[in-house]
């Protein structure tokens, strides 16, 4: 089964917006490495508790910075995705549904809901490209 490339990337946007998938555009460990010397330095000044506050504190600190290090995954696909890279996405999803046996994309795309185990797969087969292809990691 051909599926039109506008109707795979309704599908794509649509799956991004229910799961409310983020791309991280930081390390991670930047957060991490923060809350942890922040608990190191209270627990050096304060004992117990001060460890247990530099660790409230740092986490609050990193979470804070950490806010804006997120895009929505709709927003990378539509606006910083090359067209080559966007193509590879919807090649990638279309061959998802292919081995999922989808045969009827418009019908789904005008359903309330799309089907559980089918969201599941093609928000699978979005994050698994975002990771391999683009080297992102994504939020659900």
């Amino acid at each position: 089964m051909v599926f039109s490339r506008a109707d795979v990337l309704n599908l794509v946007i649509e799956v991004c917006r229910e799961e409310k998938l983020r791309v991280c555009l930081s390390e991670s460990l930047k957060g991490g490495l923060i809350a942890g010397t922040t608990a190191a330095v209270g627990g050096l000044l304060g004992g117990a508790r001060g460890l247990a506050l530099g660790g409230a504190v740092g986490g609050l600190v990193a979470a804070y910075m950490a806010d804006d290090d997120y895009k929505s995954a709709v927003q990378i696909i539509m606006d910083d995705l090359t067209p080559e890279q966007r193509d590879k996405l919807l090649h990638s999803v279309t061959r998802e549904l292919i081995n999922l046996g989808v045969i009827a994309l418009p019908s789904l795309l005008n359903e309330v809901t799309l089907p559980a185990d089918l969201k599941h797969k093609v928000a699978q087969e979005i994050v698994s490209f975002f990771s391999s292809q683009l080297k992102m990691k994504i939020q659900y």
